[in-house]
């Protein structure tokens, strides 16, 4: 993997410490432009539904990747592009 590729885990892993309620699981990565604003309209829909995980920070959501592309696909108004498969 190169650094680009990396970032996203990087990114989870440094979230993680003793407070943290389970190991994430990473089923789909989506590459925007605009991320800040496409994570704030994710969460903000995932915390309406109830989804946020108490105790696990602020970007730790108990979801799918089927409710992620859904919810992708409201905010941006179109089809969600194939998503980068990630490997376990």
């Amino acid at each position: 993997m190169t650094t680009k590729e990396t970032g996203c885990v990087k990114r989870i892993i440094e979230q993680i410490d003793e407070s943290t309620p389970a190991l994430p699981v990473l089923h789909i990565e989506i590459r925007t432009d605009h991320g800040y604003y496409l994570e704030r309209a994710i969460h903000g829909v995932l915390k309406h539904r109830g989804k946020w995980v108490t105790g696990g920070g602020v970007e730790w959501f108990r979801t799918s990747a089927k409710e992620i592309l859904y919810i992708y696909d409201f905010v941006t108004e179109q089809s969600a592009p194939p998503p980068n498969t990630v490997s376990k």
